[in-house]
């Protein structure tokens, strides 16, 4: 535990138990999860802590022209916030345009997470 503090602090600046010393705070912070297919590792443009527990995954982008490919990479954000912390989030894109929440981030995360699942089951047959 110790090593892995000095690892994050060293990347992060941030040990990731001052999370703990606030009532709310968002922060990058890098997420991983092992399914059967491998490993989905991420880092939010935010991770949003309240009493230490997630809430919100929040991505950002410079302009206002999003689509599927940003709502997916925040719902897989969203999901493994879930996963790792067994806690509702909630999963939001910024634009330029404001700040909005993504419906059905749970389906699209499940969808990709299909495809990969799928794309490598069919290179492992290759």
């Amino acid at each position: 535990m110790e090593e892995g503090r000095r690892l994050h602090g060293r990347i992060w600046a941030m040990d990731p138990y001052d999370i703990l010393q606030y009532e709310e705070l968002c922060t990058p912070f890098p997420l991983a999860w092992r399914f059967r297919f491998g490993w989905l590792l991420g880092v939010p443009d935010m991770l949003c802590f309240r009493r230490g527990l997630p809430y919100a995954v929040v991505e950002y982008k410079s302009y206002s022209n999003t689509g599927r490919a940003e709502q997916v990479q925040a719902s897989l954000y969203a999901m493994l916030a879930r996963l790792s912390f067994a806690a509702p989030v909630e999963a939001l894109l910024h634009t330029p345009a404001g700040t909005a929440p993504i419906p059905g981030w749970r389906r699209l995360a499940l969808e990709a997470l299909g495809r990969a699942s799928r794309a490598r089951i069919r290179r492992s047959c290759s």
